[in-house]
């Protein structure tokens, strides 16, 4: 990371960190090289710290983050790296440079955080947690990193705002306390204090919500993919349009799109997904993989970058990111449009599909219903409730797991307090969502069955 001083203020300041090894290399960069630039340049940003590899590319494969052109070297080496300031102020700016060099020592062993790498984790606010990871021998000669912080991402590691540890001994475990914050996206940090190595773990986590993802299906539809007009310049043929209808209407928190194309030289091609409203759209793919044949891609922000093959298939990046729907509503209909940009090549969209995840509160404050009792809690599958009901609609019990799927669902006649034992039968330890609802009130409690 770097910074930058300015009498007129930083904010029109812009940085670019480059690798400014030169010397004749092989491209693309190879993690054996043993002189060279192992990273690409970026155009400057107003952030002055810059992740090797992109962060973007560390939280899709932390074990393994390196990608075509920006690697992490196996060797034992040094590398030189120029960071460029640049004042863009309309009235004519100025550009100052500074470089460091990196001593790479490979021991043989790998920095990387062990803990929350399933898939699943739900943490509850006020618990505490333990963080574990490999310190690689990190804290000797000669890196002599003696201590880490520990940091928490609660927009899917886009930012590390939240410290849960700082300056703590580089041991390879601390106990935290799980912090008052509500995200179905959150992610770990451990990074080195004086020294500038870092991991993330593998797998979101949930805090104070619970996930719920349902998938709507456009079923096998085979229609065709009209060739396009273009010779020489791109020129769009007839797009071929379909609508899945989305019944529910929940908040977005993050969405997955399928897409099953059968189409030679797939570069032809523009996939997009616009929103119920119309106005809301994100191009899943844009001209990508030359002359490759056949698409079967789920489509996922995060999930890394396309790897071109005939199939294309996997879990990829969209061309522009899918959070363009957070945060919308679910319901509507949802149209996919594919259109050929060149001639002599035709195709048909197969199927494709949506997954759309929401969130729901672990707890809600129970003053909605009067004198509210769950217990015991922990229990072993069977439990109480009672309060006192404040008017005479039907009173419905529901029991979730932490996926959404329901599991129980019971209605009662209002005849004044509410005292019922309820049973869960067969149910597997674990957290349980327990909804209780009296007409328009409605309370969310956690319970866990041990």
């Amino acid at each position: 990371t770097g910074s930058s001083t300015d009498i007129d203020g930083t904010s029109s300041h812009t940085f670019t960190w480059e690798q400014y090894d030169l010397t004749t290399n092989t491209n693309p960069p190879s993690a054996t090289s043993p002189d060279g630039p192992l990273v690409r340049s970026y155009r400057g940003t107003t952030d002055p710290t810059r992740y090797i590899p992109r962060l973007q590319d560390v939280l899709a494969n932390p074990n393994s983050p390196s990608t075509t052109w920006e690697v992490l070297t196996l060797l034992t080496r040094s590398q030189n790296y120029r960071l460029t300031v640049r004042d863009n102020d309309v009235r004519g700016g100025q550009t100052a440079v500074d470089e460091m060099t990196v001593n790479v020592d490979n021991n043989g062993f790998r920095f990387r955080v062990t803990s929350q790498n399933t898939s699943g984790i739900t943490w509850t606010q006020g618990n505490t947690e333990t963080i574990t990871w490999d310190r690689a021998n990190t804290d000797q000669a000669p890196f002599n990193t003696s201590n880490v912080n520990i940091l928490l991402s609660t927009d899917g590691g886009l930012t590390f705002g939240t410290v849960l540890a700082a300056n703590t001994p580089n041991d390879g475990t601390h106990d935290i306390v799980v912090p008052s914050v509500s995200s179905a996206n959150c992610r770990i940090m451990v990074e080195a204090v004086g020294n500038i190595f870092f991991n993330v773990n593998t797998e979101p986590i949930s805090i104070g919500v619970a996930v719920t993802c349902n998938n709507y299906d456009s079923g096998t539809i085979d229609l065709a993919i009209a060739d396009g007009l273009g010779t020489t310049s791109p020129q769009n043929g007839p797009p071929t349009v379909h609508v899945i209808n989305v019944p529910d209407d929940v908040t977005i928190e993050s969405i997955s799109i399928e897409v099953n194309v059968t189409h030679t030289w797939v570069s032809d091609l523009l996939i997009q997904v616009t929103h119920p409203n119309g106005t809301n759209d994100v191009a899943l793919w844009s001209g990508n993989c030359g002359n490759n044949d056949n698409i079967n891609v789920i489509f996922e922000d995060g999930a890394g970058a396309i790897a071109c093959a005939s199939p294309t298939s996997g879990n990829y990046d969209p061309f522009e990111p899918l959070s363009e729907f957070n945060g919308l509503s679910s319901q509507g209909d949802w149209t996919i449009l594919i259109a050929d940009f060149f001639q002599g090549d035709t195709g048909i969209l197969n199927s494709w599909s949506m997954e759309i995840c929401s969130t729901t509160p672990l707890s809600v404050d129970e003053v909605a219903l009067d004198n509210l009792s769950v217990y015991p809690n922990p229990n072993n599958g069977e439990f109480n409730v009672s309060f006192n009901p404040r008017s005479g609609d039907d009173i419905i019990i529901e029991v979730f797991d932490i996926s959404g799927r329901s599991i129980l669902s019971n209605t009662y006649n209002n005849t004044g307090r509410f005292d019922e034992t309820i049973t869960l039968n067969k149910a597997s330890s674990g957290i349980y969502l327990l909804s209780i609802s009296e007409g328009q009130q409605k309370v969310t409690k956690k319970i866990i069955v041990d």
